[in-house]
């Protein structure tokens, strides 16, 4: 139990499961949904609540929704770092990044990359890499941002973190910076005077109009905060000198560096937390004790499938039957049949199949798509499998097996539905096995849109008429020791990979034999 009330701001498709874990911990639930506050019965503001306009913890959904971002105040972390709810104990198979580049903080940086015709620059943020044209080899972090605009390579400026860093995944930037406060934003680079677009109320707005029309200091613009409309006129002018304050020391920050590059100022801690579809299944349970939910709801509503979407829609028409039917009906029958019309999704007429590869140290890789050569229901235990034929590129080294990829070499991948591993066997073009790849990853899901699943580094090999071999445990050994992953899920891998290795069941499980005619 924490010993002090923090407030929290929630929001995203997790915010209801993630409201019941911050709200029976005794945070403070600031600012929520109309939903939200009608099923945890709360407040959209209250006067009782500890630094009242202040949103000290910020959760919103990761940008591709697998997640979410976290960012802290700087000064509350060490008091709750240790209880907060997200974590390795309770669950034990998400992954969590601590941000090299938090949100919102200041660095002077230097342009070591540019591409004008797609419109973006690198920007080293780190002081000793100044001086070196690539990225230092490291394999969880990174010392570059990205900003989304040309800019010279050479060239030095003021940067601010406008999203953070995630293992080696660039943090993103903006050129510039803003001080930011609870109820206003001073603008350096901006001297207007706004207000923000989602308060309507036109009275409202002629009262905070006339607080601006208040502030003599012409150094800076001023954007009034939408917490704003709570406040009175003397707690936001107190706010606004405050942010003066800190906006004359980050000047002076700014000028004593001189051409150094590297952290001006930063007040807060970032974190990304990955989920994969275990956890989701345990947010799922935790949404299901406050009103009806269906099995995959965080999956399914997850999904970045932009084609067809009547899985989502049949998903939330029948939670909001069960919802305002109190839940009666809600039977395992439902789920089922839900489950079995979610599942068909494959069995669709169709050719190809994309794999969505997230790995562990951040990145995102969308592997060689494959042609759907055969799909099964497996009765023990009822998962589907699927295999598919790639294509794969004549260049460079199979990965582990370092054999030469030879024109016209194809591979074969089996996936199985939760599965915590795939296998991939590697032919020339004479359908002649040339070595197998055992990649360990968090369990497989199958969506409309592909084969998605977070791998987890550790891998096996087959080389051609060899043992097996167990590969980059190293890398996983590391992703441990920086939190990354949990003891469990470190010692699952591990265990899966020697699994693997030694089975002698699994090492003669092919999926060759009959299909060498129709994958030929």
């Amino acid at each position: 139990m924490i010993t002090m009330t923090y407030n929290v701001f929630i929001r995203g498709i997790y915010s209801t499961a993630l409201t019941k874990l911050f709200y029976d911990l005794g945070y403070n639930i600031v600012y929520s949904s109309p939903p939200i506050r009608e099923r945890f019965n709360l407040e959209e503001f209250s006067e009782n609540w500890k630094n009242k306009f202040s949103k000290q913890i910020i959760i919103n959904d990761r940008y591709d929704r697998e997640g979410i971002s976290v960012t802290t105040k700087k000064e509350i972390w060490p008091d709750i770092k240790d209880t907060f709810p997200l974590n390795g104990s309770d669950f034990p198979n998400l992954l969590q990044y601590y941000a090299r580049f938090p949100m919102n903080s200041i660095y002077k940086g230097i342009v070591i990359s540019c591409n004008k015709i797609k419109n973006y620059s690198l920007v080293r943020l780190i002081p000793e890499q100044q001086n070196n044209d690539t990225e230092v080899e490291s394999h969880f972090t990174t010392t570059i941002g990205r900003i989304n605009r040309f800019l010279p390579v050479g060239s030095e400026d003021i940067f601010q973190i406008s999203y953070e860093d995630v293992g080696q995944s660039y943090a993103y930037l903006n050129q510039g910076y803003t001080v930011s406060g609870d109820l206003a934003v001073i603008m350096p680079y901006n001297k207007r005077g706004l207000i923000s677009k989602k308060i309507k109320d036109k009275t409202e707005r002629t009262r905070l109009k006339k607080v601006i029309d208040e502030i003599t200091a012409k150094d800076f613009g001023i954007l009034i905060r939408t917490v704003a409309q709570y406040a009175d006129e003397l707690e936001i002018l107190k706010q606004i000198q405050q942010l003066r304050e800190k906006y004359i020391e980050i000047e002076s920050l700014i000028n004593q560096s001189g051409s150094q590059i590297g952290e001006i100022y930063s007040d807060a801690v970032s974190l990304n937390y990955l989920f994969p579809n275990t956890t989701k299944y345990k947010f799922d349970q935790i949404r299901d004790s406050i009103l009806p939910t269906l099995p995959l709801h965080h999956e399914i509503k997850a999904t970045t499938n932009v084609g067809d979407r009547s899985h989502l829609k049949t998903l939330l028409l029948i939670e909001e039957i069960l919802e305002e039917t109190g839940g009666n009906g809600f039977t395992e029958s439902i789920q089922n049949k839900f489950l079995s019309y979610y599942s068909s999704n494959l069995y669709v007429p169709r050719q190809i199949l994309n794999i969505h590869h997230y790995k562990i140290n951040g990145r995102i890789l969308h592997l060689q798509s494959g042609q759907i050569k055969k799909i099964d229901r497996l009765r023990n235990p009822n998962r589907l499998q699927v295999i598919l034929r790639r294509h794969v590129k004549s260049q460079g080294l199979y990965d582990g097996l370092e054999i030469p990829i030879e024109e016209g070499d194809y591979a074969i991948g089996i996936y199985e539905q939760e599965s915590w591993f795939s296998e991939t066997s590697y032919y020339t073009k004479d359908n002649e096995l040339k070595g197998k790849y055992f990649n360990i990853n968090t369990p497989l899901v199958f969506r409309p849109d592909g084969i998605h699943y977070f791998d987890l580094e550790i891998d096996v090999i087959e080389p051609l008429n060899r043992k097996r071999i167990v590969i980059d445990a190293e890398l996983l050994e590391k992703a441990a020791e920086r939190g990354i992953i949990s003891p469990y899920l470190y010692s699952k891998a591990l265990e899966t990979a020697e699994e693997l290795k030694n089975n002698e069941k699994i090492i003669n499980r092919t999926p060759h034999q009959g299909l060498k005619e129709e994958i030929g």
